[in-house]
């Protein structure tokens, strides 16, 4: 009986820094979209109001258009994307679920002791039942991050973790940071190697 309430215990625990883990990995992927979008925003903007102010060549003012047209579709498809993938709701979600499997695990410790096998088998029933409740579920990235900060629970060799260290780094990262620098080196060439020569010659 000990033994299968400490495999539950840890199974709780486990889930639920899972859960946790991928509620705030979540909301900083919507947190970044959010900062991509409002950066684009403000590029297009200025891009649009610097041929007003000053006077370009009509090679240069076409550039101009040209490059903006593009950054507003890019703008309407991450907003697309941003409200398809749902991200907050998820992370809500996962972050709910994350409390209600910590509730529950905080309830099977206090009972450890003296718990019979109906109890277990109840608080058992409750935990799959909390898993069907919330139909999202966490992904490989957010398990192996538990296993690297809990390396006395899951031993891994030193290639498996700074393979996991990478892998976990460019799990939603990747897209976010290349559609940022994007933006930024395609703002700081017309600038800097178009707009300013244009201005200055």
């Amino acid at each position: 009986m000990e033994k299968r309430v400490e495999e539950l215990l840890h199974d709780l625990k486990v889930t639920r820094a899972c859960r946790f883990s991928a509620a705030e990995r979540l909301h900083g992927n919507d947190r970044r979209m959010a900062l991509i979008v409002a950066m684009a925003s403000v590029l297009v903007i200025a891009l649009t109001v610097l041929p007003f102010v000053y006077k370009f060549p009509s090679s240069v003012s076409g550039d101009l258009s040209v490059i903006t047209l593009i950054m507003s579709v890019m703008i309407l498809a991450i907003s697309l994307f941003q409200y398809s993938s749902n991200d907050a709701v998820s992370a809500e979600q996962l972050h709910r679920c994350g409390l209600e499997l910590n509730e529950l695990r905080r309830e099977l410790r206090d009972k450890a002791e003296n718990i019979d096998a109906q109890t277990l088998a109840s608080i058992r029933s409750r935990y799959d039942t909390i898993l069907q409740k919330y139909s999202i579920n966490h992904i490989e990235a957010d398990f192996r991050k538990y296993m690297l900060e809990h390396p006395d629970e899951f031993p891994l060799s030193r290639a498996e973790t700074v393979w996991y260290f990478v892998t976990n780094l460019a799990v939603g990262k990747t897209l976010h940071t290349l559609l940022f620098l994007v933006m930024i080196v395609i703002f700081v060439w017309l600038v800097f190697w178009h707009v300013l020569p244009a201005r200055l010659s």
